[in-house]
């Protein structure tokens, strides 16, 4: 519902600063999908929750990312985003 989401929102503008920054530096890391290198970038927080994501299913990320990387139409690093925010969100 709508007023949930002004709270939510509301709560992350107010926590915003110095040590809580709205920014995250990407870091990159580097798999090895079907015989070829690939590497995918991703921001702590999309990286902490592809770990937890990969655990709750009993699959290592090389294997999550590998169904991706077979379905994606696009880029990698935002077809990995794209399904981590629909596994949470539903």
């Amino acid at each position: 519902d709508i007023s949930d989401l002004r709270i939510k929102a509301d709560k992350i503008f107010q926590e915003m600063d110095a040590n809580c920054p709205l920014y995250a530096r990407p870091k990159k890391r580097s798999f090895n999908i079907s015989g070829h290198q690939t590497s995918i970038t991703l921001e702590d927080e999309y990286w902490h929750l592809l770990s937890e994501i990969c655990d709750m299913l009993g699959m290592s990320k090389t294997s999550f990312i590998k169904n991706i990387d077979e379905r994606r139409d696009g880029n990698l690093s935002s077809a990995v985003r794209i399904a981590i925010l629909r596994i949470i969100c539903g």
